[in-house]
């Protein structure tokens, strides 16, 4: 695999580093959950009691950043699909969460979002051989209250890939974590194999509300690996400076891996940003362009320098144009993958997640394939320099019929599109499909012919128990 591309000096890093730990301990992080402040202040924490906010020193940083495991898995409810996260690995790569709407590229249309339509992308994604990882979308159609709680038996219902488990309120948690418990078979099971993966969300800049430390306490219990997304906006909750928004970034990150791991020693976690940069004249959001993408890897190679996976949402873009999505997510993708990001999130996700496509979510497996024969780089030998089929072929002028090319025909990856199109101008323009064309038709037949085995009938019975359960207690 070739080497990453840098973005930041040795030096450089350095320098946000030490920022971060500046800003650490002179402006901490407002947590107001009285048993984390009693912990964090036992491991040497201070705290600004007007402000409920908590400082930390070097020594905690130094403390979390050890404890923090380098490498976990995230488990499949088939083995044949556990991912391994730890840094040097491919990119994996996972669908984007918590979408409100669903977006047909092909004809431009946007309607609310169902749970059949988080049913069949989740199939979908079973069915991409590069897209490692399903998500909770927002369905209308549930009961508002408990959504996420039924999201989580659907998803466990419609494919075997590990996903990452949205919840509302940590009352919610506790149903999701039996439904998976049921699933695995046991907490011990859960706790070695854990199917899903959670989020415990930061408010930038650099406060943990008291219901996410309620959630982190949870997922400590049964070892649930853990995104705490880091949403910086250049220019409204960050600096304007790149250089600024990244010591905010860094510092927010440290800090939220010091509670984690000071009140859930070793529970695994990402460095993981869902940035954005706000547009000054117009007051939009936006979620991908060259500043961001810069932010992207350089918190990529901030989290190769403490030895913690990384994830970044590069596809998820700011817009629904067809045309101009391409064009973000070939940049976005391809950038991501040479700066060796560990997970890249928000797959299929449009208009900062507002919107969710399947077409989408096909494009990007395409453009990740092509991404991955990328980084794979070149072999080079002996054998593959080819100095004997030169001399051998040079007169003659061709090499296909050399047994140098078909040696390696086989033995050297090529990139093989599915929607891609390649054709001569004479030849496509008899059908004239569009790109669009394809991903939808690929889309709708993946979908429609993708078979996931049922769980257990019992399973089935017991996750239904807990639904109804929920409903009872949180509805009524």
């Amino acid at each position: 695999m070739l080497n990453p591309y840098e973005i930041l000096s040795t030096s450089e890093i350095v320098q946000i580093h030490e920022s971060s730990l500046q800003i650490l301990k002179k402006v901490g992080m407002k947590i107001d959950h009285p048993l984390a402040q009693e912990k964090l202040l036992a491991a040497g924490a201070s705290l600004n009691k007007d402000k409920n906010r908590l400082t930390f020193p070097e020594a905690m940083v130094k403390k979390a950043l050890a404890t923090a495991k380098k490498e976990f898995i995230c488990a499949g409810q088939d083995p044949k699909f556990d991912l391994t996260m730890k840094q040097g690995l491919m990119p994996r790569v996972r669908m984007g969460a918590g979408c409100i709407s669903h977006y047909d590229l092909k004809n431009n249309q946007s309607r609310p979002l169902t749970i059949q339509d988080n049913i069949e992308a989740v199939r979908l994604v079973e069915a991409l051989d590069h897209i490692d990882i399903a998500a909770a979308l927002t369905p209308y159609d549930l009961p508002l209250k408990t959504y996420d709680i039924h999201v989580t038996k659907n998803i466990l219902n419609a494919g075997r890939k590990h996903f990452w488990a949205l919840t509302t309120h940590s009352t919610h948690l506790k149903y999701q974590l039996e439904l998976l418990e049921i699933v695995a078979g046991s907490k011990k099971n859960l706790q070695e194999r854990p199917l899903a993966s959670g989020i415990v969300c930061t408010i930038t800049p650099l406060k943990i509300p008291a219901d996410e430390i309620e959630r982190l306490l949870l997922y400590g219990q049964y070892n649930i690996p853990v995104r705490v997304p880091l949403t910086a906006m250049m220019g409204a909750n960050a600096p304007y400076t790149l250089a600024g928004a990244l010591t905010q970034i860094n510092a927010e990150f440290l800090g939220a891996l010091l509670v984690i791991q000071t009140l859930c020693p070793g529970l695994p976690v990402w460095y993981y940003c869902l940035l954005s940069m706000m547009d000054m004249r117009r007051g939009y959001s936006v979620f991908n362009n060259p500043e961001v993408l810069l932010l992207y890897g350089a918190v990529s190679q901030l989290a190769r320098n403490y030895d913690i996976p990384s994830c970044v949402s590069s596809p998820s873009v700011s817009c629904c144009q067809s045309h101009q999505l391409m064009a973000h997510l070939g940049s976005a993708q391809v950038f991501s993958s040479m700066v060796n990001v560990s997970e890249i999130g928000g797959a299929g996700a449009l208009e900062g997640a507002n919107h969710f496509s399947p077409e989408a979510l096909v494009l990007t497996d395409e453009i990740m394939a092509f991404s991955k024969r990328m980084v794979k780089g070149i072999n080079i030998n002996e054998d593959t320099l080819g100095v004997q089929a030169i001399t051998e072929t040079v007169e003659k002028g061709e090499y296909v019929s050399s047994p140098h090319t078909m040696k390696f025909l086989r033995e050297e990856s090529r990139f093989k599109p599915n929607i891609m199109d390649w054709q001569p101008h004479e030849t496509w323009i008899n059908e004239a499909s569009t790109i669009i064309d394809r991903e939808h038709d690929r889309s709708r037949k993946l979908i429609e012919t993708h078979e996931v085995p049922p769980l257990d009938e019992a399973v089935q019975r017991e996750l239904d128990k807990v639904v109804e359960l929920a409903d009872q207690e949180l509805l009524s």
